[in-house]
């Protein structure tokens, strides 16, 4: 090996030295994020005397032991409720591959909606249920 080979080794471990060195594991965990596997929805409208809630009893599953769902979002399209779940993972975490069932039970947002037919989806999967008169809130 000649010198200037020997240099440029050198320099490359102390340079891996430092970057490794320099790496905290103080540090939040990093985690894999990816969409949930839903596989049924179903809509409950309940009368509690001064308005009808109304939520989204979805059921799906999750790849393995670790994995949870991290955040439920609803958007709204037109006449269809749009759910997306999230689900998280830590990157390094060690987990028994066994699908693992989950449920969750979302609120939908109907104050100041209109009479009629709606559709609930997430994931590919999607349902629909009608407000009827009795059922609505009043827009405040």
């Amino acid at each position: 090996m000649t010198k200037r080979q020997s240099v440029a080794l050198l320099l490359l471990i102390s340079c891996a030295l430092l970057l490794s060195a320099c790496r905290s594991n103080d540090g939040p965990p990093e985690y894999i994020y990816r969409g949930a596997t839903v596989e049924s929805i179903d809509v409950s409208l309940n009368d509690n005397g001064a308005y009808t809630l109304v939520e989204a009893h979805i059921r799906g599953s999750l790849p393995d032991t670790c994995t949870l769902i991290d955040s439920v979002t609803q958007d709204m399209r037109g006449n269809v409720f749009i759910l997306t779940l999230r689900t998280e993972r830590r990157i390094d975490a060690v987990c028994e591959q066994t699908v693992m069932p989950f449920e969750a039970i979302v609120p939908l947002a109907i104050e100041g909606l209109q009479c009629g037919v709606y559709a609930v989806s997430a994931s590919n999967i999607t349902t629909t249920f009608e407000l009827e008169e009795e059922d609505l809130v009043p827009f405040e």
